[in-house]
């Protein structure tokens, strides 16, 4: 009898299906919504960090390219001035030595990721004019100074003059 008894007391304390299934979808969509939420959390917190690592990313380039810059300039002006003395210099051996450093600068620019600007055509937005030979005149005859350049940003133009060229046919 007392089997029956504990079975009755069960009965009465266990919920019918109907209430326990309500309870456990209630459950289920309470989990789910959380579930959804945390979700979100997460993309939106994935999103913002690689949003910072391409910002962090950017930012030590700007570093690495505004330093470039800060050190190319004088580099640049010691590069010319080598290349202008060697009009003056006669004994071989000095000349040797002095297109041995300047080659060595040249490869140390480069490696910094300057490049030579093209003088083979004028543009007005990259050539500094120093001079017009004549007027109404788009031919370069003269470079004073190269230009150099990182990317598309300009680290020094080219100073040219300007005139007709001359045909040697």
């Amino acid at each position: 009898m007392e089997n029956n008894e504990n079975i009755e007391q069960i009965i009465e304390q266990t919920p019918n299906d109907m209430e326990l299934g309500k309870e456990i979808r209630s459950r289920k969509n309470k989990f789910k919504e959380e579930l959804e939420l945390m979700n979100d959390k997460y993309i939106r917190l994935y999103s913002d960090f690689e949003n910072f690592k391409k910002r962090k990313q950017s930012d030590i380039e700007k570093v690495k390219e505004d330093s470039i810059l800060k050190c190319a300039e004088p580099i640049i002006e010691v590069y010319d001035d080598i290349k202008l003395s060697l009009v003056n210099i006669k004994d071989e051996s000095v000349l040797d030595g002095i297109n041995l450093i300047l080659n060595k600068l040249k490869n140390g620019i480069s490696k910094m990721g300057l490049e030579e600007i093209s003088n083979d055509v004028y543009d007005p937005n990259i050539h500094d004019v120093i001079s017009v030979l004549q007027p109404n005149s788009t031919d370069i005859i003269d470079v004073l100074s190269s230009g150099y350049k990182i990317g598309n940003q300009i680290v020094r133009y080219p100073k040219v003059i300007l005139g007709k060229k001359q045909n040697n046919e």
